[in-house]
């Protein structure tokens, strides 16, 4: 038996604590040792820190890093490499964390951030920066607010660059922030900056930790007892409302989640909204109260039904759930709010009824001929041309502002677009024109955000390439002007006529024999079995207008001698209907007057 003892796997490099007491270090990120005794693990590039000559007393070097950040952060540029080794993370190459740069984010914080998370102020930003030498987690907090900033503020800068700068950032805040022992005292500013770095996160793709941080940034609502109303009522009402915001913050990023990342969802909507704050701004305000009523409609039964089994959902509920979005009240108060937040309340709308759509359709509840709009298959377009007319009024920037969430919200409704087109019942050549145009132009508005995911992008890609080869006929036919002055001039119903061919030669045309029957023949009888087709797939659907009114108008003006341009302006018959409808009972109507619309109190030269 062979008794060789295994040699331990050599480090490289140790950390400085354990350099400096000499003892063993694992190398890890936080070793074994500094773990142990709660030490500041740190891997410093200096030669004469790393010198066993300047190795001190055992307690002295615990000691001296016991002390949060004294050493590392004494100058005003906060150093990069504060808790790992230089070459585990990328260097931040272009954010110089410098107090001025930090100072330099908050007004942007406020502008693009702070409105959709109001929760921490400028004022306490600006204390965090001040904090950071001496406290772990406002140094943390510093570190997710920058990281958060640069993500909703530089849509516009190389993708791999900033990225890199995000996942850098929160790398540094989760590691930065105090470990949860024993005492551990819950924080609004640990909260905040839970939700913070699951954004960027969520920005980066990274789906599963963005959903670990928002669990921690609920389980610390939980712990701050923010649902007991013994504890609230001891608060000051700014302090109440700031921790009420915080709850709703994190109801509607887990309602997100829900449906996004198919995760289920634990916060209960809060026994009421915010509190007036006097310190909130107004419009801020009002603008936070609409998204918590719009989140507000994914309630369980919704979660439930999109996660789970789908065959529950019924037309009923659908129709319902379509009434509460469609609500006109929000539309008015909606439209007095500014252009980036009607951005995020318009788009996550749109987003919801494409959800309500999808659930629909796998219930087999949806019909080319349906009743109600909302249980159309072509539903999806018509919130296509809706969501365009909307967006082309606001910047680029304002959509882009919202990031990876109103990203995705887009991606879902632009691929059900997509699809409806590709499976879609066929429609005539303008109205497909109109739907491929409005799908490009979403697609641009999606290729335009920095964090675009490769996969996302590229079954967009793949979808369009189908479109295109499918319509194909279509862009040859816009690049083409002379083609639609001629295609509207087209009056035989088979296209064998002017302007395609003369008279001679269309008639030459029609009367080819083909197995028997002429051309002109067959086109009738196949047009006729087409349209008989049609009609009957109605009939069965439960539609028996086989035509609109407006259709048979002009058939009965025809039969009754009537001028419709006339009836249309006699006011006898117009008030007489308007005020009986068809059933006029003893009333007579004697027909048009003999000069009902002659021009009065002609002015006499």
């Amino acid at each position: 038996m062979d008794t060789t003892r295994l040699k331990k796997p050599q480090v490289s490099r140790a950390c400085d604590p354990c350099r400096r007491r000499k003892v063993r270090c694992n190398g890890q990120h936080r070793c074994q040792q500094c773990e142990h005794l709660d030490l500041l693990c740190t891997y410093s590039d200096n030669q004469r820190a790393r010198s066993r000559k300047n190795a001190l007393r055992r307690g002295t070097v615990i000691s001296e890093y016991k002390i949060p950040f004294a050493r590392e952060l004494k100058s005003e540029h906060i150093s990069t490499s504060v808790l790992v080794p230089p070459s585990s993370l990328p260097d931040l190459k272009s954010v110089t964390l410098s107090t001025s740069y930090l100072h330099s984010l908050i007004p942007k914080y406020m502008a693009y951030v702070y409105p959709f998370n109001p929760i921490m102020t400028d004022e306490e930003i600006c204390q965090s920066i001040g904090k950071m030498a001496t406290d772990r987690d406002h140094a943390a907090f510093v570190y997710a607010f920058t990281g958060v900033t640069i993500d909703l503020t530089q849509s516009n800068a190389a993708t791999s660059h900033v990225s890199e700068q995000i996942n850098e950032l929160a790398g540094r805040a989760i590691q930065l922030r105090t470990p949860l022992l024993p005492g551990f005292r819950p924080s609004i500013l640990r909260a905040v900056t839970s939700v913070y770095i699951q954004m960027c996160y969520m920005s980066l793709g990274q789906y599963d930790l963005g959903f670990f941080y928002l669990r921690e940034a609920i389980s610390m609502v939980h712990l701050l007892r923010i649902e007991d109303k013994a504890v609230m009522a001891s608060l000051d009402l700014t302090e109440r409302s700031r921790r009420q915001r915080l709850y709703w913050l994190c109801f509607i990023h887990e309602r997100f989640m829900s449906i996004f990342h198919f995760s289920p969802a634990t916060l209960s909507p809060y026994a009421q909204f915010p509190e007036d704050d006097p310190s909130l701004d107004p419009s801020i305000s009002q603008g936070w109260i609409q998204v918590i009523k719009t989140f507000l409609l994914l309630e369980p039964t919704f979660i439930s039904l999109w996660t789970g089994d789908r065959s529950q959902v019924t037309v009923a509920w659908v129709e319902q759930k379509h009434r509460e979005l469609d609500d006109e009240l929000w539309e008015l108060e909606v439209s007095m709010l500014s252009d980036l937040q009607q951005a995020d309340l318009v788009v996550t709308r749109q987003w919801m009824r494409t959800l309500l759509w999808q659930m629909a359709m796998s219930n087999c509840l949806l019909s080319s001929h349906a009743s109600c709009p909302s249980l159309s298959l072509e539903m999806p377009l018509r919130l296509s041309c809706q969501l365009r007319q909307f967006l082309t009024k606001i910047s680029q920037n304002t959509i882009q502002i919202h990031g990876s969430s109103i990203l995705s919200k887009l991606l879902e409704i632009i691929n059900t677009i997509a699809d409806v087109v590709l499976h879609g019942p066929q429609v005539t050549l303008e109205e497909t024109t109109s739907r491929i145009d409005d799908i490009l132009f979403l697609k641009d508005v999606i290729f335009s955000f920095r964090n675009l995911q490769q996969v996302s992008k590229k079954i967009l890609i793949e979808k369009l390439h189908l479109i295109r080869e499918r319509f194909a006929h279509i862009e040859r036919f816009n690049q083409r002007p002379d083609s639609r002055e001629r295609l509207e001039t087209v009056t035989d119903l088979s296209y064998i006529g002017s302007p395609y061919f003369d008279d001679d030669e269309s008639t030459a045309i029609k009367n080819t024999v083909v197995h028997g029957k002429t051309l002109a023949q067959i086109i009738e009888q196949e047009l006729q079995t087409r349209l008989e087709r049609r009609n009957k797939k109605r009939v069965d659907n439960g539609d028996f207008r086989v035509c609109a009114a407006h259709d048979l108008a002009p058939i009965l003006a025809t039969t009754l001698g009537t001028n419709l341009k006339q009836l249309d302006k006699d006011k006898r018959f117009l008030l007489l209907i308007n005020s009986r409808g068809l059933d006029l009972g003893d009333n007579k109507w004697e027909g048009l007057a003999a000069k009902s619309f002659a021009p009065k109190n002609k002015r006499k030269r």
